[in-house]
């Protein structure tokens, strides 16, 4: 029973772990025109913050817990703040100086080099507002308030909080979290990957490089570029330009003052108060509201096999698009269309519309077009024009079209069918000619000079009247 005992204190002894504390305290003078360089261990919960003196100061706590206590020992008297200087920059590191672990005889012959080992460091750093900070640092916490010198981070697996600092230029943070806020510069290189980025309240240009990563702009003031992939973008108020190149994204964005272009793929865009926007993505699905057209008078939309779906349109429109569901809703400028193998519907349009699509469906409510030029192969057309067009050409193959007018509509007619009716609530005349039975209609209502041309092959032409 003794020997028991005794094994399993022993087995205890070996099994408990020890701790090693020490604090670290250190200040150093610092010219304000040079840069100062940052190199610490990972892991470090470490708190840098700007003040106006000349001088740095580092504040460390030192913990180290070890199944071997020697290790515990040699570890916490090598550890120190090193400080160099030369004559273009500072270097202040944090590290375990010409530290070499012993390798006990027992190690050897069991090949047992594995301890556990758990180390915390934490404290503030303290850095002159003025100077230009360059960092490199992993797997840390970095807090910095109000820096007016030039910044660079570079790590990997980091939490970085940045606020009131006016020279960003340069973050790389792979696996870890950026959060900005009030912050300027010239421009800002951010990179990372599979992260998390927030930015609110930013002056500068910011171009950002983050695949696989959860993107949130909000207050920006400048022009912004993403890059990025199977992430989730989110931009609101922004007073310059937007340039998003992301493939399988989920896309919001919200009041752009100048413009939007996006290159993407198999996305979800939301997207609503902007000046212009140039989208392409195909197998996207694509909502837009309330474009001004202030920057550009052109909307162009490329998609396929996904859904368009525009609201309060304030500009041209130009969609190029295959098997895809198409909904336009008070679209104020001129429509140039081409598809294929769609549904397309349009409410409330005051412009020129001009589509060539095959197997499509189209219908048009409430048109104000002074020019209405649509080509079709088989599929069903359906106008409904409340001004009086000055011009209108529809050709279509295996569908009816029909075309309903104002009363007091007046102009002249040509309609053709080969394989269908002509029904007109017009007073028309038709006409038979050419052996095959074409049926045509070539007449006049009123005195002007407004020109209507219908051609169908296969497929009724019926001509309306509103009820009202």
């Amino acid at each position: 029973m003794k020997k028991i005992l005794l094994l399993f204190l022993l087995m205890a002894s070996l099994c408990s772990t020890a701790t090693e504390k020490k604090h670290i305290k250190k200040s150093f003078q610092i010219n304000p025109q040079k840069l100062i360089e940052f190199m610490g261990e990972s892991g470090l919960k470490v708190k840098f913050r700007s003040w106006a003196k000349d001088s740095a100061m580092v504040e460390l706590n030192v913990k180290i817990k070890s199944s071997e206590k020697e290790f515990e020992r040699e570890y916490i008297e090598s550890f120190d703040v090193v400080f160099r200087e030369n004559d273009f920059h500072y270097t202040i590191g944090i590290e375990a100086i010409d530290y070499n672990p012993s390798i006990s005889i027992w190690d050897i012959l069991t090949l047992d080099f594995k301890r556990s080992v758990s180390i915390d460091i934490s404290g503030y750093i303290y850095i002159p507002d003025k100077n230009s900070l360059s960092a490199r640092i992993r797997y840390s916490e970095i807090n910095l308030e109000g820096m007016s010198g030039k910044l660079n981070i570079i790590g990997r697996g980091n939490t970085i909080r940045l606020s009131d600092c006016t020279e960003v230029r340069e973050i790389e943070n792979d696996y870890g979290e950026v959060y900005i806020k009030d912050c300027r510069s010239p421009g800002l290189k951010l990179s990372t990957r599979s992260s998390k980025v927030r930015i609110d309240s930013f002056t500068g240009r910011l171009d950002i490089n983050a695949p696989y990563t959860e993107i949130y702009a909000e207050r920006c003031d400048g022009d912004v570029d993403i890059r990025s992939g199977s992430s989730r973008i989110e931009a609101e108020t922004v007073s310059g330009s937007l340039h998003i190149d992301a493939q399988y994204a989920d896309i919001k964005l919200h009041q752009i003052r100048d413009s939007v272009i996006i290159l993407t793929r198999s996305a979800i865009a939301d997207i609503s108060n902007i000046s212009g926007l140039r989208f392409k993505g195909p197998y996207s699905k694509l909502f837009v509201c309330d474009i001004s057209g202030e920057r550009f008078n052109e909307t162009v939309i490329e998609n396929r096999s996904g859904s368009i779906e525009l609201h309060r349109i304030n500009s041209n429109l130009r969609i190029d698009d295959e098997y895809s569901q198409i909904n336009l809703d008070s679209v104020n400028g001129n429509v140039l269309l081409k598809s294929r193998s769609n549904e397309i519907k349009c409410r409330y349009l005051k412009g020129n519309w001009e589509s060539d699509t095959r197997y499509s469906n189209i219908i048009l409510e409430d048109a104000k077009s002074r020019k209405l030029m649509i080509k079709n192969i088989s599929g069903s057309v359906e106008t409904e024009m409340v001004s009086e067009p000055e011009y209108v050409d529809i050709s279509n193959k295996h569908g009816d079209v029909n075309l309903m007018l104002n009363k007091s509509f007046s102009g002249k007619f040509n309609l053709e069918v080969e394989y269908g009716k002509i029904n007109s609530d017009f007073p028309l005349t038709l006409n038979y000619y050419n052996s095959n039975g074409k049926k045509s209609i070539a007449s006049e209502v009123g005195n002007s000079n407004n020109i209507i041309k219908i051609k169908n092959r296969s497929g009724s032409i019926n001509l309306l009247k509103h009820s009202d």
